[in-house]
């Protein structure tokens, strides 16, 4: 018992330093490389950005010594987010999200804007920006934190909705942020905004392990693996039996989905209820129908 609570602990520490980190990538890419090009974040910071723009407190302007204003506006949008997510997600993903909330608007606040250009190149620097806070998302989310936004309301309509995209809802907001930006900014600021958000929601899906499919056929004739799997991760197993034609021995063959975060966990549950057990792995799999995506 103490030894799985220090366990837990060591694992609460790494993942709270991992989602940190995430932070850390998520704001230098935006106050280093991205205010200073005068282009925008998509989602609710998109939206915090344009509200600093609005009542006149860009970052490269008006705000003293390269204070941005963003990362407390992002916060503040974020109120009414976090009550929903307190009453309707539970307690656990309120405190997990609210505690990377304040961090992420910490590191916006404190990492001030760079004075001049980083990169002379406008694509490059959306390019690196692109990398570096897609990177930072998916830290914060394989971490299993939640750094507010939309990804609040992504988790909410996932668990109250059948076949909701959280696809769908962050192309919704970016309709409206960079339709906003449309009316009020030159063409060229938003094609690179827009770009810039593209890479980054692609480096996002890349590392966040949670959204990545993999199947699972396990071959053993020791019994027990698929009730482990469903009574652990909650995952379902299909079941047939086999014949070994080397050994014309009979076989158990389980067959699951799961995400590639959890595979490593999976792998070393089976191990240890069969370690001669034959594990077929399948990367990418794409999955219609009832899969529940843990994001």
């Amino acid at each position: 018992m103490i030894q799985q609570f220090r366990q837990r602990l060591r694992m609460s520490w790494k993942n709270f330093t991992m989602a940190t980190l995430g932070c850390l990538m998520f704001a230098v890419g935006t106050n280093i490389l991205i205010v200073p090009q005068q282009f925008y974040n998509g989602g609710v910071m998109g939206v915090a950005m344009l509200i600093r723009s609005f009542i006149g407190l860009d970052a490269n302007v008006t705000a003293a010594g390269g204070f941005d204003t963003a990362g407390l506006i992002y916060f503040a949008l974020n109120i009414p987010l976090l009550i929903l997510a307190y009453f309707r997600l539970g307690r656990v993903f309120f405190y997990r999200t609210i505690t990377m909330t304040v961090v992420l608007t910490f590191m916006m606040t404190v990492i001030k804007v760079y004075p001049v250009k980083l990169f002379a190149d406008p694509l490059t620097a959306v390019l690196v920006a692109g990398v570096i806070t897609g990177l930072g998302n998916g830290l914060i989310l394989t971490a299993g934190f939640c750094a507010g936004g939309q990804d609040i309301l992504g988790v909410y309509f996932t668990k109250t909705r059948n076949n909701f995209s959280i696809g769908r809802l962050t192309l919704m907001f970016n309709a409206v942020v960079f339709g906003i930006m449309a009316i009020t900014n030159n063409f060229e600021i938003l094609v690179y905004s827009f770009l810039f958000t593209a890479v980054q929601g692609l480096m996002t899906d890349r590392y966040h392990k949670q959204n990545i499919a993999v199947s699972l056929m396990i071959f053993t004739k020791v019994p027990g693996i698929d009730q482990a799997i469903m009574s652990e991760f909650g995952r379902g197993v299909t079941n047939w039996q086999g014949l070994g034609a080397y050994t014309n021995k009979d076989t158990m063959i389980h067959y699951t989905v799961i995400n590639q975060y959890e595979l490593n966990y999976v792998s070393r549950l089976i191990r240890r209820i069969d370690p001669g057990a034959f594990i077929v792995i399948q990367d990418n799999t794409r999955v219609i129908g009832n899969f529940e995506r843990r994001i």
